[in-house]
């Protein structure tokens, strides 16, 4: 049922995830899997707040930085064992950073699974609130990714597909807790994750806010 409107639309937006490092060069297209299943998801989710909590927790204990105009005398031990300090929290944190990223999956190819692990991420509230936390640790450009991808798989969304719940006004017991359930994940997704995708939005290059409204 694709049209040209949907598949130049599509274009666009890959356009733009090329932009933003994502586009990839087309070796993973045969690469197919099982999405991720509440379990799995929950497990990741359990491990990607572990490492939000403890980079929040090195970076209020980071030692003081040294001036950046200073060279550090070998013979000041003083000073050298603070340079050290200094790097090896760097290092740590990196390596703490680094983890994250893999973790939210972003970088998966955007055809690996329906849906995509990083959006199946999305799907609890928990995952939508961890969102906004994991983003302040990553770069400029690992961000406009990773909201890129929430555009690129938009209508995978979990509140995209259960929107029509919140029209349904029936009174049976299984559609009130399912319509109760998509306003609590519209509402979450809403002061979380848009919050977010509007103030990247506000700074992207043209092309990929292009990309993306198409």
């Amino acid at each position: 049922d694709a049209t040209p409107d949907a598949g130049h639309a599509r274009d666009a937006v890959r356009q733009a995830l090329e932009g933003a490092s994502l586009g990839g060069d087309g070796s993973n297209a045969g690469l197919r899997r099982d999405p991720l299943t509440k379990h799995e998801t929950l497990r990741i989710l359990e491990k990607l707040y572990d490492l939000v909590l403890r980079l929040e927790q090195l970076r209020r204990n980071a030692p003081p930085a040294p001036p950046s105009d200073t060279v550090v005398d070998p013979e000041d031990e003083a000073a050298s064992a603070a340079k050290a300090a200094f790097d090896a929290h760097q290092a740590h944190v990196a390596s703490v950073t680094n983890t994250l990223w893999t973790e939210l999956r972003v970088l998966e190819p955007l055809e690996i699974s329906d849906p995509h692990p990083f959006v199946s991420l999305l799907s609890s509230a928990k995952g939508k609130r961890l969102l906004p936390r994991a983003l302040r640790h990553l770069t400029s450009e690992q961000t406009l990714t990773a909201l890129t991808m929430v555009v690129a798989s938009f209508e995978t969304l979990d509140v995209v597909q259960n929107g029509a719940l919140l029209d349904d006004l029936s009174d049976e017991p299984g559609k009130v807790e399912a319509r109760r359930d998509a306003e609590r994940q519209s509402e979450v997704f809403a002061t979380t994750v848009v919050p977010s995708m509007m103030a990247m939005a506000s700074s992207a290059p043209m092309r990929i806010v292009s990309g993306m409204l198409a």
